[in-house]
């Protein structure tokens, strides 16, 4: 009945989708949608603002710059709205669905003992899987914009044979096996990512430790002789 009770509404129910008049009986409906795009708790719920005054382009303007994801101005048919609201709930859907895929690929990437982190060309961390940050002690947020060698390191210098730079002057794909000074050895690769037009844009650096498995091999071989 009034924007007030619209806000309770939404701020309990939390809808995927809310269809707002902008002329309200108390409050704006900009105010509400202003309101409601604020909210964390409803950053995924979609506002269709509707207004029966004569399109204005400006008012039209400051729906959609405070949030609104669609803006309809009436008359407008009953078929036509129904169609728009059905396009929105869609893309919502749309939406829901890439989420929920997001968070699978996150819990298989999380999952596994490797070590994956993606990295640009100053070797500074972009993005990193929880293995990564429990071989370097340090929770994920804290390894996001870090080069990855002065982590590893503790040096200024990129590592002997890295084959992340290496894949910044190859651009394909690197590999190369690396003692480090701590003791431990790893398998390392590193795979180019490139955007849309084909441009390199970072390196995905997979290390998997095999310092046991390498001692093991090397104890044998000393027996032998």
């Amino acid at each position: 009945d009034n924007g007030q009770k619209a806000l309770e509404i939404v701020r309990s129910e939390k809808p995927d989708l809310v269809l707002l008049d902008v002329v309200l009986p108390d409050i704006s409906g900009l105010d509400v949608c202003r309101e409601i795009k604020k909210d964390q708790s409803l950053a995924k719920t979609k506002v269709i603002m509707c207004s029966g005054q004569k399109r204005s382009t400006d008012q039209m303007a400051t729906g959609l710059e405070i949030g609104a994801d669609e803006y309809i101005t009436r008359p407008i048919s009953n078929r036509e709205l129904l169609a728009r609201v059905k396009a929105m709930h869609r893309l919502v859907e749309t939406e829901k669905e890439l989420i929920s895929k997001e968070k699978f690929l996150a819990t298989l990437v999380n999952g596994i003992s490797s070590e994956l982190f993606l990295v640009d060309k100053d070797m500074k961390i972009m993005w990193a899987n929880r293995a990564t940050g429990k071989a370097l002690k340090l929770k994920g947020e804290n390894l996001i914009g870090e080069k990855c060698h002065e982590l590893v390191t503790g040096k200024n210098e990129v590592c002997d044979s890295c084959p992340a730079a290496l894949v910044f002057e190859t651009g394909k794909t690197e590999t190369a096996q690396i003692r480090f000074e701590s003791g431990r050895i790893k398998n390392c690769t590193g795979e180019p990512i490139r955007d849309s037009n084909g441009d390199l844009i970072g390196v995905l650096k997979i290390e998997e430790d095999i310092t046991e498995k390498v001692q093991i091999q090397e104890a044998l071989a000393e027996e032998k002789e």
